[in-house]
């Protein structure tokens, strides 16, 4: 990315400015293969998958960093049934065998899913 951008690399994806001033942004899911905290450990860390650190003034803290994919994901798509656990609600989620915000982020990728669900197939996966 430095290569192609050189300079703009380092503001590219200014999250800390962004949730700062209260902007509505989201977590995506436009690179495969799709993992959630791989975008929520980029966003703490601002290290790419090369090793290069990148802006690193523009690095959110884990539980916002989380909130990309989970309240602030469902608050970009209009979808007040999403995004938190909660009555009445859908219930897409995972189970996590450890909680990510009392485990280091460079751990974050090995942590195992102990269940996920999803509304869309309607049933439990392991």
């Amino acid at each position: 990315m430095k290569a192609a951008w050189g300079e703009l690399a380092e503001s590219a994806n200014p999250l800390a400015t962004m949730v700062r001033t209260g902007d509505l942004v989201a977590g995506g899911s436009d690179t495969l293969p799709c993992e959630p905290l791989r975008g929520a450990r980029y966003a703490v860390e601002r290290r790419s998958r090369e090793g290069q650190m990148l802006g690193t003034d523009k690095a959110i803290d884990a539980r916002d960093a989380i909130s990309l994919f989970t309240e602030r994901a469902a608050a970009t798509s209009n979808a007040t049934n999403l995004g938190a656990v909660a009555a009445g609600r859908v219930a897409d989620f995972a189970l996590w065998g450890e909680n990510p915000l009392q485990t280091p982020p460079e751990r974050w990728l090995d942590i195992p899913v102990s269940l996920a669900a999803n509304r869309r197939r309607g049933g439990l996966g392991e």
